[in-house]
């Protein structure tokens, strides 16, 4: 392949190799040859088997930071988002549960949930979906268990009263 497509790393530029040896590449569209790919408008890379982009990818950027930095808006049917250690601990009996008064003092004090970050430390650097969810998960799975505790100690009093409203 690279005998096919030289990479000009500096410009953002791809050129066709217009002696290659080996194959063509099936489905590089437009033709290009020693042509800036922004002067024609469009790249379209199309085919049944496998194309690679090696190093950083920008779409609506030229400085990308990450195997995909996308500047704007983007659309799709699925994401799928690999992360480990989800927490199931959290039903576990051993696991170390806030109290409500002390998650109550922690908001007044800091404005969030304990183990989210700010709002400030968010719009600065962003959130990784994987993490976040799994943070919001623990977050559901801890307030389904206080839930559950308080509607133990309701249906007690709801028991006592009745008794007490008996005699």
């Amino acid at each position: 392949m690279q005998d096919l497509v030289d990479n000009f790393s500096t410009s953002n530029q791809i050129r066709i190799n217009t002696s290659p040896t080996g194959s063509a590449i099936d489905g590089f569209y437009p033709p290009v040859v020693n042509a800036d790919i922004t002067t024609t408008g469009k790249l379209q890379i199309e085919g049944s088997g496998t194309h690679y982009v090696m190093g950083n990818l920008g779409v609506g950027t030229n400085t990308p930071q990450e195997k995909l930095s996308v500047n704007g808006k983007i659309r799709a049917k699925e994401i799928k988002v690999e992360v480990t250690n989800w927490p199931d601990y959290v039903f576990k009996p051993d696991y170390p549960k806030m109290s409500l008064d002390d998650i109550e003092k922690y908001i007044k004090v800091n404005g969030r949930l304990p183990e989210i970050p700010s709002a400030s430390k968010v719009e600065k650097e962003g959130i990784e979906l994987g993490e976040m969810n799994k943070l919001l998960l623990k977050k559901i799975e801890e307030m389904t268990l206080q839930l559950i505790e308080l509607k133990k100690r309701i249906d007690i009093q709801e028991e006592q009263l009745e008794k007490k409203v008996a005699n």
